[in-house]
């Protein structure tokens, strides 16, 4: 063999030899994970904070006056959302079917994360303030949907949507049981927030919005607790306090920020 030959084939073996070596390191820093994984989503955590006129929720204290002159006291507080919609820009929608029940007295059952959000800019989100139909008579056992929270009526297959329990002072300074169970399919309410405009990138943020008692029970209509104070939303009796709250719901919610 002479010298050319002996150069071609020595060259020739260090070509494959380095695309072998090549093609290894890329297979390592696959399998390393130093490629990076290219994403068309991020993640959405919701944080709901619970307030009365601007107050954070206290429990157990005559702490708050509504819009009637009534002052009262929480001792519980708890309702459901679900169905957490984001809407984008262009009005598209995607609905993510969850089920959350907040716990006032409890800030751990106050968030929840969205996981898979699409790429994009939003501007708006929707829920509802309840449980739907299709749900809300099956009572699953599993999540916040099961009866074990105490949010379902025994003698009626359904969810009690927001329950608060707690006192209130009466026009004649007497102090008087508050009982305010909210429920069945036709008090389903839809809450729509405008908010700040923010875009996922395969990225994490979070969402702030607040609930206010005082809200609820103020605008539009006037919730006026004397001759009115125990509601389970079973009886003729109950139906102008539903309709009254479920329209109060849609603005009871507000959005805080983004981060």
């Amino acid at each position: 063999m002479n010298i050319y030959s002996s150069i071609n084939k020595f060259a020739g073996i260090t070509l494959i030899t380095g695309a072998i070596l090549f093609s290894s390191c890329r297979t390592k820093d696959k399998i390393n994970g130093i490629t990076p994984e290219i994403k068309n989503y991020g993640s959405l955590t919701v944080k709901v904070s619970n307030e009365a006129g601007g107050q954070p929720i206290t429990f157990g204290t005559m702490s708050f006056t509504n819009a009637a002159g009534n002052k009262y006291s929480v001792d519980l507080l708890k309702y459901f959302v679900s169905n957490f919609t984001l809407i984008r820009n262009d009005g598209s929608e995607r609905n993510f079917g969850n089920y959350k029940l907040i716990d006032a007295s409890d800030t751990s059952t106050c968030s929840f994360t969205l996981d898979s959000v699409a790429n994009g800019s939003y501007k708006a989100i929707r829920f509802y303030l309840g449980v739907d139909s299709l749900h809300n008579h099956t009572v699953l056992n599993q999540g916040d949907l099961n009866p074990i929270s105490g949010m379902v009526w025994s003698w009626n297959t359904g969810y009690i949507f927001f329950k608060h329990e707690g006192s209130y002072i009466n026009d004649t300074g007497t102090s008087k049981i508050l009982l305010y169970h909210f429920g069945t399919d036709a008090a389903l309410s839809t809450v729509d927030i405008p908010i700040t405009q923010f875009d996922i990138n395969s990225n994490k943020k979070t969402l702030y919005i607040k609930f206010d008692l005082n809200s609820l029970y103020n605008a539009p209509n006037t919730i006026n607790f004397t001759g009115n104070n125990f509601h389970q939303s079973t009886e003729l009796s109950d139906r102008i306090w539903l309709g009254n709250l479920r329209t109060n719901f849609s603005s009871s919610f507000t959005f805080d920020k983004v981060q």
